[in-house]
């Protein structure tokens, strides 16, 4: 009984060592993907959100355009 009572008390951190890779494995397997989609998801949307509140400022050249964040944007594309 002593055997078996020491054998646990030495395999303790072993196994907490296999836990502590079994818990980070999952998310290693996930970072492919949320790299993906925010490569190929996100940031284009978050381009085109930030494009859609631009204006043109008067007398610019065709192709210029300033950051002003312009929500009436949306409200003049859909009362058009």
């Amino acid at each position: 009984m002593a055997f078996l009572h020491a054998t646990a008390h030495a395999s303790a951190p072993a196994i907490d060592n296999a836990a502590k890779k079994r818990s980070l494995t999952p998310y290693l397997l996930l970072l492919p993907g949320m790299v993906w989609l925010i490569g190929f998801f996100v940031l284009p949307i978050a381009t085109l959100a930030s494009t859609s509140t631009m204006t043109r400022p008067d007398g610019a050249a065709v192709g210029t355009y300033v950051q002003s964040l312009r929500f009436q944007n949306y409200l003049d594309a859909f009362s058009a």
